[in-house]
């Protein structure tokens, strides 16, 4: 920037500065500043558009960020329901498995010679299903 070549004067007495006052100086200083400013404009465009694509590419992977972790949310939640519904199938099957054993038991444990005997057709009934 660059100041008037004018002399400093005194504030006159209602107590104004003179660089106040004196519009010329600063019509001056605006004009040097605007053509110092055209020669530099492309160079200024171009850093303020790389910014905003700067701006506009973080913004972009935030918001896919955000899209990713509710997507993650939602798949470990399907998981867990899917791994929840598989366990519950496997216990009703045990259960009833155990029952069947436990019947097979106690009719056996009440004759004669007691033991338990799990023949092919309680193996076939009582099938766990694969997993």
């Amino acid at each position: 920037m660059t100041k008037c070549n004018r002399p400093q004067r005194r504030a006159d007495s209602h107590g104004r500065r003179p660089d106040q006052a004196d519009t010329e100086c600063t019509a001056l200083s605006m004009l040097i500043s605007y053509e110092e400013l055209k020669v530099w404009q492309s160079a200024i465009g171009s850093v303020l558009g790389f910014l905003a694509l700067m701006v506009g590419a973080l913004w972009n992977f935030h918001l896919n960020r955000r899209r990713d972790t509710r997507l993650r949310g939602k798949e470990a939640l399907s998981v867990a329901a899917d791994l929840y519904s598989e366990i519950v199938l496997l216990r009703k099957e045990v259960a009833a498995l155990a029952r069947a054993l436990a019947v097979a038991h106690i009719n056996k444990g009440t004759q004669r010679y007691p033991g338990l005997t799990i023949d092919r057709h309680l193996v076939e009934a009582h099938k766990l299903s694969d997993p």
